[in-house]
Order: C-alpha cells, then structure tokens, then sequence
C-alpha cells in the first residue's frame, strides 16, 4: 500500500528540487514499511560514498512512517508523530548513485509512544545501517495550533 507524502519534504517530497524522491509502502503482511532509493552524488561525503546525516535522514523518516503499520488509514489523516528520540548505527559506508532498501517496523507500542527499528540494505541485501526510534503521537491541540492536516498530504504523483 503506498503512503501518502509532503510536496515540500526533504526526503518524498516532489516539488522540493533538493528532495530524494523516496516513495514509501506499508506492507500489512510483513508489517514494515519499505522503500527503494538512490542516493545521488550530491548527498555524498567521502568520494562515492553517501553522507551519514542524509542516510540518518532517510532512517528517521522510515522508523516514523513505520507507525502506519498499525495506523493503518489513521496514519497522516487522523493521526500524525514526531521523533522524540533515535540512534544510528553505521555499519558500512552506503555507496552513492546504487539503490538501496530501507526498511523499518514496530518493535513495541506503549501508549502513544512507538519504538521502532529499522535498517538500510544494498542490492545484495548487506545492511549498511540500523536505528531505533521512538515515535511519539502529537496531541490534536498542537497539529491544530500547527495546521496540520490530512489535505496537505498527497497520495498519488501528479
């Protein structure tokens, strides 16, 4: 099941020129949530390989996004979370311009609060990275106060 995303996010969004285009996928059997990317040149640190903080970036949104898997249609149209807290840990250097897989799930549900974990896969299936998180349900009173709302997600690419 596709996930819906922001027009202006860093990581899925596609009117953001800088954005990684990340399209993502709830799968309710498996109970992760996936998605396959390319890291380009410019999100590089070392020569040819790809930067910590993008690949931190990419894991934070997938450890979030993993909630919708027992969210399911609440997720980002009733419902909407926060990172309160994460970790990574760097195995391996990601290669830049090679599709990669990152993958997340649920590990606990305490309350509001998710722990979720995570990693990132080359083609051949070596993980390069792994993280924890705990995300955190926002009250309704602040995404009011905030503005946000179900209508500023898009489901389907224009």
């Amino acid at each position: 099941m596709k996930q819906p995303y922001l027009p202006g996010s860093f990581i899925s969004g596609l009117s953001n020129d800088i954005s990684l285009k990340t399209r993502w996928f709830t799968d309710l059997e498996n109970k992760v949530v996936f998605a396959e990317t390319v890291i380009d040149e410019k999100y590089q640190g070392y020569n040819g390989v790809s930067h910590g903080g993008i690949l931190a970036s990419l894991l934070d949104e997938a450890l979030l996004r993993a909630v919708a898997v027992e969210e399911k249609e609440r997720f980002v149209t009733e419902s909407f979370f926060v990172t309160k807290n994460m970790s990574v840990k760097y195995i391996l250097p990601t290669p830049i311009n090679e599709q990669v897989k990152v993958v997340a799930w649920i590990e606990k549900i305490e309350g509001k609060y998710f722990s979720t974990a995570g990693q990132i896969a080359l083609n051949d299936q070596t993980i390069t990275v792994t993280g924890e998180a705990t995300i955190v349900k926002i009250p309704k009173e602040l995404t009011d106060q905030l503005g946000m709302s179900a209508e500023s997600f898009v489901l389907e690419d224009k």
